[in-house]
């Protein structure tokens, strides 16, 4: 018996030392053991560059786990979330005193310490009196002085983008158009942010097109020169089909700031998101309103969003590596003070009894059945009876071109629960080919009863149109978290049966050798 005891002991030390080698790093992760908080880091200058702008630069951090990113403050309030180790600040005074200050956090929150303050002052104008240049070559040598030469650019183009990479002789910002004639009508990029080196994209292209574009320097003394005027041409190639849009939405408001949060679509040729904002209403493109944030990251915190304006409305495009571009996911922000009763996603009125009169007839002539849900290799329309999503499964939402004005102004589906909240809200946008406006809904962590609505809003921002079904979602998708930690346990299940076998070989094993002893000790009596 003290053998077999031993033994079992052997074995439970073996395997326990097994499970502790294959992922240590996870299990802990999982379990929330990681308390250690990442080292501080050092902010190593905050540079002056103009009169509104100060570069900050800090060491990296280190985590025993995983590294998040890092907050920074100046003068004591967070005005950047990134995963960057430097920042250029923007909209400064003149002539003024800041100090700044930064933290970095990992993945399940620890924080460290905060670095030493390091402060300086914004530039001041100074305006040197000088003699009038008498000649034409002085003149003509003053201006160049002071003008943006452009020193390099490089652009490089894929199905639906053009990556502009340029440098100028001194510090400038920069103004970017572009369109399929000189009058540049597509859109246009510009920055406040003074530097040597500028790095752009343009998205939302045509493949296989060509463009023209103008790109305009302008030094810290608001002078402009034309750095190139020229063309690009996108690549030409089939993958036309745009991602999922992200999923789980949600805008946190503390004060004037906005905090965003989402989650990325699982879609294997997934590779960023870009942010923009407006005042007025949604962002129907990656051109209209204020541009917020581009990369990879799932939260980005924006400043004093809501300082002059009590409401913001953000749309967040997901794009592919062919630089196709999702529908765009939305979520309104809404200053706290200037909440009242029940502040709705979709902030449109309900048309009272007749205002029909003033409106297109056109739009209403939309009935639920016009709106499709297309999951393969199901088809539903909206006014179907018993509608089945696949919760682990994106879904297309489509609404044919021809049955809507073409002046109007958004189309929003949202997904709501049993209790009225909206869960998921899209925009719809028309397709490459204009047969549709279309959007990509994507899986999310929801099982139960929905309903969803389609809005449709005049170039007045009207709610002129709502129709509306119901569904049944039927397998919410597993959080990313909850599907590691479901891995785990069948791994770890699985190294448990391992050595319930082994020890079952064993104590048979025993067993048998004490039966053979025994036989033994019978036969020599």
């Amino acid at each position: 018996m003290i053998r077999f005891c031993l033994l079992s002991v052997f074995f439970l030390i073996i395997s326990q030392a097994a499970l502790a080698a294959t992922d240590d790093f996870t299990i802990r992760t999982l379990v929330g053991g990681d308390t250690e908080p990442p080292t501080t880091p050092t902010i190593l200058s905050a540079t002056p560059i103009t009169t509104s702008q100060i570069d900050v630069v800090w060491s990296t951090s280190t985590d025993n786990f995983s590294l998040a990113g890092y907050r920074l403050f100046r003068d004591s309030v967070q005005i950047a979330t990134t995963t960057l180790t430097s920042f250029s600040d923007t909209g400064l005074t003149e002539n003024t005193l800041y100090t700044y200050e930064v933290n970095a956090f990992d993945a399940v929150g620890n924080t460290s310490t905060t670095s030493l303050p390091v402060a300086t002052t914004t530039l001041e104008t100074i305006i040197t009196p000088t003699s009038t240049p008498t000649t034409t070559e002085e003149r003509q040598l003053r201006f160049s002085s002071n003008q943006v030469q452009l020193q390099t650019l490089d652009i490089i183009t894929s199905l639906r983008t053009a990556a502009f990479d340029f440098s100028g002789s001194r510090i400038f910002r920069y103004v970017l158009r572009w369109g399929r004639t000189t009058d540049f009508e597509s859109g246009f990029i510009a920055t406040d942010i003074y530097a040597i080196d500028h790095v752009t994209e343009i998205t939302d292209l045509e493949p296989g097109t060509t463009y023209e574009y103008e790109l305009v320097g302008i030094n810290e003394y608001g002078r402009e020169s034309l750095l190139s005027r020229d063309q690009f041409t996108t690549s030409r190639q089939a993958d036309a089909v745009p991602p999922p849009n992200v999923s789980n939405v949600r805008a946190v408001v503390e004060g004037e700031n906005v905090q965003l949060f989402w989650d990325e679509p699982l879609d294997p040729d997934f590779k960023e998101v870009r942010v923009m904002r407006n005042y007025l209403f949604y962002p129907n493109s990656p051109q209209d309103g204020f541009f917020v944030y581009q990369g990879g990251n799932t939260e980005v915190l924006d400043v004093a969003a809501l300082r002059d304006f009590d409401r913001q409305y953000y749309t967040v495009f997901s794009y592919d590596e062919a630089g196709n571009i999702s529908s765009g996911a939305i979520v309104l922000a809404v200053r706290q003070a200037a909440v009242s009763g029940d502040e709705r996603l979709v902030p449109g009125v309900d048309l009272a009894p007749g205002d029909d009169e003033t409106i297109d007839p056109a739009y209403l002539e939309l009935q639920a059945s016009d709106v499709s849900l297309e999951q393969p290799p199901e088809l539903f329309v909206l006014s179907d009876e018993n509608i089945v999503i696949n919760g682990n499964d994106s879904y297309l939402v489509s609404l044919p071109y021809e049955v809507v004005p073409e002046h109007l102004k958004s189309i929003i589906y949202d997904v709501i629960d049993g209790e009225g909240s909206v869960l998921q809200s899209f925009l719809l946008r028309i397709n490459k080919d204009k047969s549709a406006y279309e959007a990509v809904v994507p899986a999310f962590a929801f099982v139960g009863p929905v309903k969803l609505v389609v809005h449709v809003f005049d170039h007045q921002l009207r709610q002129v149109r709502t129709v509306a079904g119901e569904a049944d979602i039927v397998s919410g998708r597993l959080s990313q978290r909850e599907g590691l930690l479901l891995d785990r346990i069948i791994e770890v299940g699985s190294w448990f049966f391992y050595f319930l076998l082994a020890l079952s070989l064993l104590m048979v094993l025993w067993l048998l050798g004490r039966r053979r002893k025994s036989d033994k000790t019978e036969d020599s009596q």
